[in-house]
């Protein structure tokens, strides 16, 4: 089952290992070959929640029967304008290309 919860600080690691997958960032990023760290993944939380307070930005850690494979989110959020940009990475190679039931 496919469920969703916010996207939290102990998710940093997660972040760390999907954001250096090349398969799953390869169509996500700008720049695929990028690699990020604990350090910048814990200093791009601290800037998340101050977006999150600002309503400017909300993350989901997408779950497969409670274990962690992807994140999803909104960012760019303008509430007067009703937009929003959108995306999807599923950072676990097992998971990626399959079809929901």
């Amino acid at each position: 089952m496919i469920t969703f919860r916010p996207h939290a600080r102990e998710d940093i690691s997660f972040r760390v290992a999907w954001l250096n997958n090349k398969k799953a960032t390869q169509y996500a990023l700008d720049n695929p070959d990028h690699k990020t760290t604990i350090k910048k993944q814990s200093q791009w939380f601290d800037d998340y929640e101050r977006e999150l307070r600002l309503k400017r930005k909300k993350f989901l850690t997408i779950l497969y029967n409670n274990e962690p494979v992807g994140f999803m989110g909104l960012s760019n959020i303008d509430s007067k304008k009703k937009t929003a940009k959108i995306f999807i990475l599923i950072g676990e190679d097992k998971h990626r290309g399959k079809r929901c039931r």
